[in-house]
């Protein structure tokens, strides 16, 4: 899921231009009807994607795919790594991907503090289809578990839309996080499965839950 030339060191390019416009279709979709005043189709089609949750900021690399008016949530402990990619002014953020997702359009929300006591009291339920939980924090030898256990696992399940899945970064040196969340969607009787991502000299697993909609 990581793209890799997010620093700003390479040239920068009006992010308009890139492939997040949206489609040439939505235009027609203005041409009212009888008795139909308002623009409803086109309100309809501009919501053509689903919204994601992060946990997590870090380089906010998820929101480099982020299209116009799609929502995404960033939740994080304490909010640091904001000033990296939405720095003060006149000083050059270190990663791109939060304020080109801005400049496109999409809807970049960010929430502070505890991430499990604000998904409980801020995040919308039954809204995201996707959940990206990064457990790597500033001291990468203490993964977050925190937001590993069956009862985090349970309020994300409340979070998600109809057919949603749970991302779960589980890369460590030191830690074999895969067990722990299968384990987990096990005991909630959820479906999983790991997929690793191997760019040159380095892999990134991930594992994927999701609720079992066919009773398997």
């Amino acid at each position: 899921m990581a793209k890799l030339s997010g620093f700003t060191a390479s040239p920068r390019t009006d992010p308009r231009v890139a492939d997040t416009r949206l489609a040439a279709s939505l235009a027609g979709l203005g041409g009212t009807g009888i008795g139909t005043p308002l623009p409803a189709a086109q309100l309809v089609g501009i919501w053509s994607e689903p919204a994601v949750a992060v946990i997590g900021i870090n380089a906010g690399t998820p929101a480099a795919y982020a299209k116009p008016f799609q929502f995404m949530d960033f939740y994080d402990s304490d909010g640091s790594a904001l000033a990296l990619s939405l720095p003060t002014k006149d000083q050059k953020p270190f990663f791109v991907y939060l304020g080109d997702a801005k400049q496109r359009g999409a809807e970049v929300r960010f929430f502070v503090g505890p991430e499990r006591q604000a998904l409980k009291e801020k995040a919308p339920r039954h809204f995201y289809h996707v959940l990206l939980i990064d457990t790597i924090r500033q001291e990468v030898t203490r993964p977050a578990t925190e937001l590993l256990t069956k009862e985090a696992v349970s309020t994300y399940l409340d979070l998600l839309a109809d057919g949603g899945v749970i991302c779960i970064h589980t890369s460590n040196r030191d830690w074999n996080l895969i067990p722990i969340v299968a384990d987990v969607a096990q005991h909630l009787g959820l479906v999983s499965g790991c997929s690793r991502t191997t760019p040159p000299n380095w892999e990134i697993p991930l594992i994927f839950v999701a609720v079992d909609c066919c009773g398997a």
